[in-house]
């Protein structure tokens, strides 16, 4: 799974990359909000009533990618993303037979 992962993310750097060099930069000022707002926003955690815990992250993500575009989005969502969130529990508890 975790390969499968990596080559799922290398293929989509590996194609976002050479449109770069074509697709006009956002205003600094637009992405200088966005990388604040997603920042922040996975900062704040919400712990959920039956355990593990919730962002509003999608909803910055959301916003920038049809604002901005999945090209330079891309750039910016992994660079609000660099530090580890804590692991989710299992959406449905485990029982023994």
């Amino acid at each position: 799974m975790r390969l499968y992962a990596w080559g799922v993310a290398i293929a989509g750097w590996g194609l976002l990359l050479p449109l770069l060099d074509v697709t006009p930069p956002p205003p600094t000022s637009l992405l200088a909000i966005f990388l604040l707002l997603a920042v922040v926003t996975e900062w704040l955690m919400v712990p959920l009533p039956r355990g593990g815990f919730q962002s509003a992250g999608l909803a910055v993500s959301s916003a920038a990618l049809v604002i901005m575009g999945p090209v330079h989005r891309a750039g910016d969502e992994r660079r609000g993303r660099d530090r580890q969130r804590p692991p989710a529990p299992a959406a449905l508890p485990q029982r023994g037979l």
